[in-house]
């Protein structure tokens, strides 16, 4: 049961990138993509990423942040404005974000209040 709460988002978003691709019709060019026609590539992309990727990391934020790094890699290639530096410089700074987040090590409704009947024996 477990492994279907982690594949179905997977399959879900994979079905609509799929059906979006064979559906919409393409532009001429990526600068003539309207903004819609961009959204509806590159959301169904990034959730299918992420959650692709998240099967590895089994982290939510870090998942997030590597597939945005990539659809932003992906994006720089379809503007043609992707050389050497660019790539570096977006693969750098999207390995230090993923890196600098930390995963909670314990759940944050977990609190260290005492409980009251031990503050009413302490009398």
């Amino acid at each position: 049961m477990l492994w279907i709460k982690k594949i179905l988002p997977l399959i879900i978003w994979g079905t609509i990138l799929g059906v979006v691709i064979w559906q919409t019709p393409p532009p001429a060019s990526f600068t003539q993509a309207s903004p819609l026609q961009l959204i509806e590539l590159f959301l169904p992309l990034l959730l299918f990423l992420t959650f692709l990727i998240n099967l590895y990391f089994k982290f939510f934020l870090k998942s997030l942040i590597l597939s945005l790094g990539l659809v932003l890699l992906l994006a720089l290639q379809g503007l043609g404005v992707l050389n050497i530096v660019s790539a570096l410089l977006t693969i750098m700074a999207t390995i230090l974000i993923a890196k600098s987040l930390k995963k909670p090590s314990s759940p944050s409704y977990q609190t260290k209040i005492p409980k009251l009947s031990r503050l009413s024996k302490q009398k």
